[in-house]
């Protein structure tokens, strides 16, 4: 950032020289005091024609602003990212068991728990759907996890979106892992807080950036033996 700013405060003194030999083509008297506008550019800059300079370098002004606009907003991600004090992670489970659309089951969730259930409670609420969708019950899904690991599934035709942000609740240190944006409960505390933490899952790894967490998985894990 330090050397962003350095090279935009550099652009800026050479956007000054530039408008300054414009002014003095467009003040001179006669073509000997034009033509010594047109030197002096060349001099500076290689290139004779003020207007030419002033465009090219408005233009990396531009780019070098945007830069900084960028690594800023990263500092001030990192430093959110490191004050935070999380002690409760509540997964949004379903989606956390989608590939882009492709369900995947608990293929990626679980190697995630099994990591971050050493640094945190975590709890996962899953939608009813799930049953359906990994043709299984209650407690064969939940006999995945460990006991440590608290497991619910939400009441048939009831989502769990409501579930998750009353049991966020207004805990400053419970977060909730989920790509869903929560839009239509805008005013409840956890959401308003901030207190959503995005991940990516790829075919055959998953990531919580805010966790530093990277973790490769097998796209297919059945069900545990248990019942």
């Amino acid at each position: 950032l330090n050397s962003k700013n350095k090279e935009l405060e550099v652009v800026e003194t050479e956007i000054k020289e530039a408008k300054y030999f414009e002014r003095s083509l467009s003040n001179a008297q006669n073509s000997y005091e034009r033509a010594m506008a047109h030197q002096a550019c060349e001099n500076r800059f290689g290139e004779s024609k003020p207007n030419r300079v002033i465009n090219q370098k408005e233009r990396q002004e531009k780019s070098v602003q945007r830069t900084i606009a960028k690594i800023t907003e990263r500092i001030e991600k990192k430093i959110e990212r490191h004050n935070r004090e999380i002690k409760h992670l509540i997964f949004d489970g379903n989606n956390f068991c989608y590939c882009g659309q492709d369900f995947i089951g608990l293929g990626a969730l679980l190697p995630c728990v099994k990591n971050l259930e050493k640094r945190f409670h975590i709890t996962i609420i899953f939608d009813a759907g799930i049953r359906g969708l990994m043709q299984a019950n209650d407690k064969q899904i939940s006999g995945n996890f460990n006991k440590k690991t608290d497991v619910h599934i939400v009441a048939t035709r009831e989502t769990a979106d409501e579930t998750i942000l009353a049991y966020a609740g207004t805990e400053n240190t419970t977060y909730i892992i989920t790509n869903d944006r929560f839009a239509d409960f805008s005013d409840t505390a956890a959401v308003k807080e901030k207190r959503l933490i995005r991940h990516e899952i790829l075919k055959d790894r998953a990531f919580i950036h805010d966790l530093n967490l990277n973790i490769e998985y097998e796209a297919a894990v059945p069900l545990t033996s248990k019942s």
